[in-house]
């Protein structure tokens, strides 16, 4: 049984829990949208690219791979069309730099989302990060191990959704969660109200490099989820990928120039001399320049170290390339899950509605939880889930190699399983990597399913800032 079969019991549930609490925007709120924290416009993805619930589980029913695929693609191509939207950046030497937005990042991040702040920071003070992309390592619950920087984007039905049932600062989803206990609510019926319409969430994530010079990218190989070209397969984070890219935005990079990257195995770093490689430009990627305000806000200590770069070595106009986002929807009762990756070739099935660069970027799928003869679904994202392994799962010999987006994210309830506060240990124990996950779990137990969203978990059980009931809790970042 899926975790939404129950809604029509689910519906009366919430009903008596939240009670009258609703909160609507303004009517004004909703005719123009608001603009996010870039300053731009919001732009809503092409309508068209969403299809009817049953056409999806039709799909799934019988496992059309192919139309899922398609669909996949149809999403990609509806959020990364390009906006019409800028970003204003003065370069190093005070030259001025337009970078234009595509649909995707004129949406909002976590922060505006949920009402809160990042951490405060010298670096940001006097408004010194007014307009930044607020971009800090991935929240996958573990320290280190990556390469690139991210946070999370919402479109306007989410963002509507979180205000009007009031989902942030965390009050209300601990007094959902104990109306629940106090009424004795069925595991099956713990859920927060399911959202309307086609809402759709996604995690782009970045990888830094600077303006003025070629910089070796390692990436991965494929195809697909094919674990090749690692020298550690158990654990195949971007360090131990053994094949590489010249990004190069000064056409001065020269093939065949020996480059040497230190590529981590089982038994540590070692040195690895490449001479075969491709290079490539700018326009294999989307990419924005970095200004002043975002590198304060690096500064930070949101980001600390992406691609070896140093926060203090940033400059007005080093670049940021997108390498990695997953996209869900709310088209459907499970939802819809794919994810996207960069690769040096560009895809040949993407379709039309799929503009370069964004045709360059490779996806997976989890629509169901196990293939037609039995085995688990595996769709994970080589630059974000690879290192995460150990307690972070219910089951430590899980891996985020071997892991369903799905999976993980109808495990999401609040609070988490051990209710710790702290950003570091607050999701320890509580990750499911792969198979069925139907929603009646003993450890959903005294426990409010968040409509798969663990940003919803995340942001109240510990980042809320005013209503937080958690003294140790801070704004992270």
């Amino acid at each position: 049984m899926s975790l939404h079969r129950m809604k029509s019991c689910l519906g009366h549930a919430v009903a008596i829990a939240m009670g009258a609490t609703a909160l609507m925007l303004p009517a004004a709120a909703q005719q123009r949208p608001p603009t996010n924290s870039l300053g731009v416009q919001y732009v809503a993805p092409d309508q068209s690219a969403f299809v009817p619930a049953a056409t999806i589980d039709g799909w799934v029913q019988n496992f059309d791979d192919a139309a899922i695929r398609k669909h996949a693609y149809d999403i990609w191509g509806a959020i990364t069309a390009m906006s019409g939207q800028f970003h204003s950046v003065r370069l190093a030497d005070g030259k001025p730099e337009r970078t234009q937005l595509a649909v995707f990042d004129t949406w909002y991040d976590e922060y505006e989302t949920f009402h809160t702040q990042p951490i405060p920071a010298p670096s940001c003070a006097n408004n010194a990060c007014a307009g930044a992309f607020r971009v800090h390592p991935p929240r996958q619950g573990v320290a280190g191990g990556n390469e690139v920087m991210s946070f999370n984007k919402y479109s306007i039905e989410f963002l509507n959704y979180v205000n009007q049932f009031h989902y942030f600062g965390e009050s209300t989803l601990r007094d959902l969660n104990n109306q629940f206990n106090q009424n004795n609510v069925p595991v099956a019926q713990r859920f927060t109200q399911p959202v309307a319409g086609n809402a759709v969430m996604l995690k782009p994530s970045y990888y830094i490099i600077k303006r003025n010079k070629p910089t070796v990218m390692q990436y991965w190989k494929g195809p697909g989820l094919t674990i090749d070209g690692t020298a550690y397969p158990a654990v195949p984070t971007t360090a131990t990928w053994q094949q590489i890219v010249v990004v190069d935005p000064t056409g001065t990079a020269r093939p065949g120039t020996p480059q040497t990257i230190k590529v981590l195995s089982q038994n540590g770093f070692t040195d690895m001399t490449i001479t075969d490689y491709q290079i490539v430009g700018l326009d294999r990627f989307y990419w924005f320049a970095l200004s002043e305000s975002d590198i304060n806000y690096i500064k930070g200590g949101n980001v600390f170290t992406v691609n070896g770069v140093l926060p203090t070595e940033l400059e007005p106009g080093d670049i940021a390339l997108l390498v990695a986002m997953h996209v869900t929807t709310s088209e459907n009762e499970n939802w819809t899950w794919q994810t996207f990756f960069w690769r040096p070739q560009p895809v040949a099935d993407a379709g039309p509605s799929v503009k370069p660069p964004f045709n360059n970027y490779d996806t997976a799928t989890a629509y169901y939880f196990t293939k037609k003869n039995g085995d688990s679904v595996i769709t994970f994202n080589p630059y974000l889930e690879p290192p995460i392994i150990g307690p972070i799962y219910l089951d430590p010999t899980m891996t985020g190699a071997k892991s369903n987006c799905m999976s993980c994210h109808h495990a999401a309830a609040f609070p988490t399983l051990n209710n710790d506060p702290s950003p570091a240990n607050m999701l320890l124990g509580s990750y499911w990597s792969k198979g069925p996950v139907d929603g009646t779990e003993e450890w959903f137990q005294g426990r409010v399913k968040t409509h798969f969203m663990w940003g919803i978990v995340i942001q109240n059980q510990c980042l809320a800032t005013g209503l937080s009931s958690q003294p140790s809790c801070l704004p992270a970042n």
